[in-house]
């Protein structure tokens, strides 16, 4: 009977700190990038001497910073997609990496154009069935949310599925680096030399500088239809 009672308190006590740690880890990770992505499908005003507003610099650093933030986890999600649906003998984690980096950069300077429809190029075909003025706004703030939701439900799913296969290592006894590392890339498979990874991951920056730029050029020439003072 005292057996049975000192397992069951170990099996309370080790599910306690596990769910503890995930609810601790994951709603950090997940507020963290729920308020990034948030913030690309804010848009202000150019400022002029009239209107209040933001300058071309200040959109500009504040979307590299926010770019920067999601990085991290869109190239995870995208490493792990990859990961997961080629096949184990073809799978190369040096290729992986180069497809996640290329898909990174143009999933976050898609999120931001597509958050913020415009009057030419972007603009959604829906609101073109209301003729009053508010139920547009209206249609389009439920467009730029279904977008932000759309982006955010595919970083912070796939990050669960990453969360839970790393809490599995853990619960079978993983050792070794290799062994989390495996979740995400096959260690086996990583020909580059490590300075080669960060001379990708240098001029991925440069190009993440450089399409962002590009993004807000182009949301300044065909104007966001709502946008904030």
């Amino acid at each position: 009977m005292a057996d049975i009672l000192s397992s069951f308190i170990a099996i309370i006590i080790l599910l306690s700190l596990g769910a503890f740690i995930i609810i601790s880890v994951l709603t950090r990770i997940l507020f963290f990038i729920s308020e990034q992505i948030s913030l690309t499908n804010i848009y202000h005003r150019y400022k002029t001497e009239e209107n209040e507003g933001e300058y071309f610099k200040e959109k500009l650093l504040k979307m590299c910073a926010c770019n920067f933030n999601l990085t991290v986890p869109v190239i995870l999600s995208f490493m792990f997609i990859v990961k997961n649906t080629m096949p184990s003998s073809n799978f190369s984690s040096d290729l992986g990496f180069i497809v996640s980096l290329i898909l990174t950069l143009g999933t976050l300077v898609s999120l931001r154009i597509l958050s913020n429809p415009t009057n030419q190029g972007f603009k959604p075909k829906l609101i073109t069935y209301f003729k009053n003025s508010a139920d547009k706004s209206e249609q389009l703030k439920i467009y730029k949310e279904r977008m932000s939701s759309f982006f955010f439900s595919f970083i912070s799913a796939t990050l669960l599925f990453i969360l839970v296969a790393f809490f599995y290592g853990v619960t079978v006894g993983y050792t070794q680096i290799e062994e989390y590392m495996s979740i995400v890339l096959n260690p086996t498979t990583i020909h580059f030399p490590w300075y080669d990874f960060g001379l990708l991951f240098l001029c991925y920056t440069v190009l993440l500088v450089g399409f962002t730029a590009w993004g807000e050029l182009i949301l300044k020439r065909y104007v966001p239809l709502l946008q904030l003072e």
